[in-house]
């Protein structure tokens, strides 16, 4: 009777360690999926990871972040009505929020440089081809191209 309270004891103190290891399954599987080029996939699998306790945690964010990126890159080849633009930078904030180990911070920053320049070159393109009155919208992407280098590049000179 005592060895089974034994293997009771060790069940419990080891379940967590291994349900912890297991719980970031579906964002490996997403980041798979994207990095094989199923984009469309990889979306659907991360966001039904982000239901569940991956949503705790910094890598499924920064997961979540590249394939929305990606899919903005090249399936929506960087257009300016893209949602997938707004999503990735959400996820990579969200991301920074938790990953307090500074394990994404490179490349989330690298991201977010990226994205911040594709509002500024639509702001540049939309104010070439519109009248002088007409300026809502280039003014909105340079500020959430502003918005995001104070993040990805705090010193960053806006002069």
């Amino acid at each position: 009777m005592k060895w089974i309270k034994h293997i009771s004891w060790i069940t419990l103190m080891v379940l967590p360690f291994m349900l912890a290891a297991q719980s970031d399954e579906m964002t490996k599987k997403a980041a798979q999926l994207c990095n094989s080029g199923d984009l469309i996939g990889a979306e659907r699998t991360i966001n039904e990871a982000l239901k569940g306790d991956e949503a705790r945690t910094a890598y499924a964010w920064f997961v979540k972040g590249f394939i929305h990126k990606e899919i903005y890159k090249q399936i929506e080849k960087q257009s300016p009505v893209s949602t997938n633009r707004e999503t990735a930078v959400d996820a990579i904030y969200r991301c920074l929020e938790l990953d307090v180990k500074g394990t994404y911070y490179d490349d989330n920053l690298k991201a977010l440089r990226f994205l911040a320049v594709t509002y500024y070159n639509d702001a540049v393109d939309l104010i070439n081809s519109l009248s002088p009155e007409s300026t809502t919208q280039p003014e909105s992407y340079f500020a959430q191209f502003k918005a995001i280098m104070k993040v990805a590049d705090p010193f960053y000179d806006f002069r």
